[in-house]
């Protein structure tokens, strides 16, 4: 069996090239969580957010979402969720973005 690789050189499309960097801080308690979970989340530029839960099959399970803020400090109740692994991503209205792992245990 022979395999081959080639290698080329790729450009960004326009839009990536302009996407801004998130000099973010996220801090994320008790992990694991039995349901209730702490967010603390900091970023230099104030900017709106959706915070999005997902499963590891890639299906929504929880969302939210918070006005423009440099400093936001919340919980989140997961309860109602199976014992499991799930990422959390926020998502900036300036296109930054951030994602953690979860794991839920009851």
């Amino acid at each position: 069996s022979r395999d081959n690789y080639y290698y080329g050189a790729y450009t960004l499309p326009a839009g990536v090239a302009n996407t801004v960097a998130m000099d973010a801080q996220l801090s994320l308690a008790p992990i694991p969580t039995t349901g209730e979970l702490h967010i603390a989340l900091q970023w230099t530029d104030p900017q709106a957010f959706a915070a999005i839960v997902t499963d590891m099959n890639g299906r929504q399970c929880h969302t939210f979402s918070e006005p423009a803020c440099t400093e936001y400090t919340g919980n989140i109740n997961l309860s109602n969720l199976p014992s499991g692994n799930y990422v959390l991503s926020i998502i900036g209205e300036q296109g930054a973005s951030v994602s953690r792992m979860i794991v839920i245990k009851h």
